[in-house]
């Protein structure tokens, strides 16, 4: 980080990672296997920030933790992603579809913040959904001819027209 970040890593941590804000690091990144530390370092290249991320943003990215901006886009393209369907596990869809926008912008902020923290504290993502509940399909049947010459007969007399 004092490689990437410079004089704004050394000024805030310190040179050594002996000091105190080396043990803050050391704590809040505690739990994390070398692939999600090495993630996180992937994902704050592509932040593509000035100024180093704070310890618990540096675990949220170690942790995939999207940010807020995006959870609100993946309302509106429909996506799926683990920490999505835990998102949702927190909201109340029938109240959500019928919340003007800045009631429905809290409640997803809320849900967002409460899906964070678990996973934040080292909570599990939901699993993979093993199938989808199709919607039932209607099976119409094809109107027998009389009822078929009554619809058109009265179809004629609005449009004021012969049958």
């Amino acid at each position: 980080m004092a490689t990437r970040y410079g004089h704004a890593w050394v000024s805030q941590y310190g040179a050594e990672p002996s000091g105190i804000g080396g043990a803050e690091w050391a704590e809040t990144l505690a739990g994390l296997a070398l692939e999600q530390i090495g993630a996180g370092f992937a994902a704050d290249r592509a932040r593509g920030a000035e100024w180093p991320p704070s310890a618990p943003l540096f675990r949220s990215l170690c942790l995939a933790i999207p940010g807020f901006a995006q959870i609100r886009r993946s309302i509106v393209a429909k996506d799926r992603t683990p920490f999505m369907r835990l998102v949702w596990q927190h909201i109340d869809g029938y109240r959500f579809s019928r919340a003007d926008q800045t009631v429905a912008d809290r409640m997803l902020r809320d849900a967002y913040e409460i899906a964070r923290d678990h996973v934040m504290r080292g909570g599990a993502l939901p699993p993979e959904p093993v199938a989808e509940i199709a919607p039932p399909v209607a099976k119409g049947m094809p109107a027998t001819e009389q009822t078929a010459r009554q619809h058109l007969d009265n179809l004629a007399k609005l449009f004021g027209s012969e049958p």
